[in-house]
């Protein structure tokens, strides 16, 4: 049986969703769960969907879609419904019609500094290099997902603005002019947040992640160091394994659930 969340590690989940955000998100609370609404990214919808306090039931998952339908029926762009909720067990359910997807959240109170290998750098990206930021996230797509194509590049979007408004920076590891990784961290003074971590493949398993995500974390530590850091990983997963050597350690699973917008009736 689920157990219900904590309120502070549900809380600390929640706000850490809200920080990447566009400035133009809206949160509200509607008791039983908090509807997440950016109406200048309709066809972003990761910033347009409900944030469930408990974990739902089997039974219950046909209300959430009615909620969502009513909640986002003026979204003419937005192709997918999503839910999301916490636990800290495992939610076992078989959900028909939902893409059911789990990360774990991790946290560190010490991270541990790991340097990068010869010739690489850890620096903040720079507005040339922004293009190759967003370059390295979309080939890790298949080139014929023509959706998921689109739908990175107003994720992009969305992480840019916020990071104009203050709210977070993005960091690159850099070898002779190429990104060859990135990261966004973003962070509201109280909690921060690690997103879209990210390697070159041809340099992979040298390092370059464990460097990049080490580098931010233990830097922003030193200046803010009762900020909760989390980051977000596929379970038993080589990232997972990564951010556990430097100091990360699980507290919740994130669990979405996903389906294409198809009307009631239709």
């Amino acid at each position: 049986m689920v157990k219900n969340m904590d309120v502070d590690v549900l809380n600390s989940v929640l706000w850490s969703d809200t920080i990447p955000q566009p400035v133009s998100t809206k949160v509200t609370d509607h008791g039983s769960y908090w509807c997440f609404s950016t109406p200048n990214f309709d066809d972003y919808w990761m910033g347009n969907y409900l944030f469930l306090k408990t974990p739902p039931t089997l039974g219950s998952l046909s209300g959430w879609q009615e909620l969502s339908y009513a909640a986002f029926s003026n979204r003419p762009l937005l192709h997918k419904l999503v839910l999301v909720w916490c636990t800290q067990d495992t939610w076992s359910h078989e959900a028909c019609g939902f893409e059911i997807d789990y990360s774990v959240m991790l946290s560190a109170e010490a991270p541990k500094l790991f340097p990068p290998p010869a010739q690489v750098e850890i620096v903040p990206v720079s507005k040339e290099n922004w293009a190759k930021v967003v370059h390295l996230a979309l080939s890790e797509i298949d080139p014929k997902d023509f959706r998921h194509l689109a739908y990175t590049r107003r994720r992009f979007e969305a992480y840019a603005q916020t990071i104009a408004c203050g709210r977070g920076t993005w960091w690159t590891a850099v070898c002779e002019g190429e990104v060859i990784g990135s990261s966004g961290f973003f962070s509201d003074g109280r909690i921060g947040r690690f997103q879209e971590v990210t390697t070159a493949r041809s340099w992979r398993r040298r390092g370059i992640a464990t460097a990049l995500v080490s580098h931010i974390a233990v830097n922003f530590k030193s200046t803010h160091p009762l900020t909760k850091i989390l980051i977000a990983a596929e379970p038993n997963s080589q990232a997972e394994r990564i951010y556990q050597h430097i100091g990360f350690n699980s507290f919740a699973l994130q669990y979405t659930a996903i389906s294409d917008w198809v009307f009631p009736g239709d």
